[in-house]
């Protein structure tokens, strides 16, 4: 059967899965591995129109047909396929294994060597891997650094003759014969994977809020013994009640969405573990929070 691509419009459905504000999506709870397809073919749609893909690609596409191919989204620019969505969902909070998630972009190598059209150029080429529960650590590392791992791979060969040889439309292909060119766009693919956190963090912009109310059902719930806490202590200070004209409830609920971004911010550097920097900046701006403000202070600290 082939595989055809086109843009979808996503409709909403009756039965969602309930999301509560400020907490994770329930990404397993979505009704089936397609309806999870058409979220992230939906986030990255908006990514490419309003968000950091903007300047990256100009469309992206979503397959219909069989899902052989280790891919459910085309990316491209000018025509030209210069990445890929592959999409797994899962209906319990498992995480994707390291031998699922190379077996699917061997998968997808393979097939490139059938149809060129797939990848327009392998040293321009990004393979994303969204998993609506996460991967194991295993597979989270060899992902990070595909390129330079997975030549390294014990089981690389067994995994490559097992698909050629469970896929009919592979069958053509033997490893010993393609065995350089198969390294060779193993080694230059860019792999970057993508976890439910970062699906969380696109889906709190504000170009994003139609399609969670497509696939979600949002509700909002409040610890009220912590606004209780808050009001208090707010209402002891006399200079707010002179000065401002904003009800206490719509302070703390702009708190509470300017905090929901920044605990979106990792505080290590990239891959490299307690690597957090203290900072006396840090310190200083606590402690002003802290204190108690004199009546020529101006509540605003930069």
């Amino acid at each position: 059967m082939a595989i055809t691509i086109f843009t979808p419009d996503i409709i909403d459905s009756k039965e969602k899965p309930t999301a509560i504000a400020n907490k994770s999506f329930p990404y397993c709870q979505l009704a089936d591995h397609r309806r999870f397809e058409e979220l992230v073919y939906s986030i990255y749609k908006n990514e490419i129109e309003y968000g950091s893909w903007r300047n990256i690609y100009d469309n992206i596409y979503l397959l219909q047909g069989v899902r052989e191919r280790g891919r459910d989204c085309t990316l491209s620019i000018s025509q030209k396929n210069n990445g890929i969505i592959q999409c797994k969902h899962s209906n319990i909070d498992n995480r994707i294994s390291k031998p699922e998630c190379c077996k699917e972009i061997i998968k997808f190598i393979l097939h490139s060597l059938i149809d060129d059209r797939l990848i327009y150029d392998i040293k321009e080429f990004t393979y994303y891997f969204v998993s609506s529960s996460g991967f194991t650590e295993p597979a989270k590392d060899i992902l990070d650094d595909f390129g330079n791992l997975i030549l390294k791979e014990p089981d690389l060969v067994s995994w490559i003759k097992s698909i050629i040889d469970t896929n009919i439309s592979l069958n053509s292909l033997s490893y010993e014969n393609e065995k350089d060119k198969i390294e060779n766009l193993l080694s230059n693919l860019i792999v970057k994977c993508i976890l439910p956190q970062d699906i969380d963090f696109l889906l709190a912009k504000d170009y994003n809020s139609t399609t969670c109310n497509i696939f979600f059902e949002i509700r909002t719930v409040t610890d009220n013994s912590e606004v209780i806490k808050l009001r208090d202590e707010l209402s002891k200070l006399n200079k707010y009640k002179s000065v401002s004209n904003l009800p206490i409830e719509d302070i703390l609920k702009k708190i509470k969405v300017a905090s929901f971004y920044l605990a979106e911010y990792s505080n290590v550097i990239e891959k490299i573990p307690d690597s957090h920097i203290e900072r006396k900046e840090t310190g200083s701006l606590l402690n002003w929070i802290k204190t108690h403000l004199s009546n020529n202070d101006l509540p605003i600290c930069i």
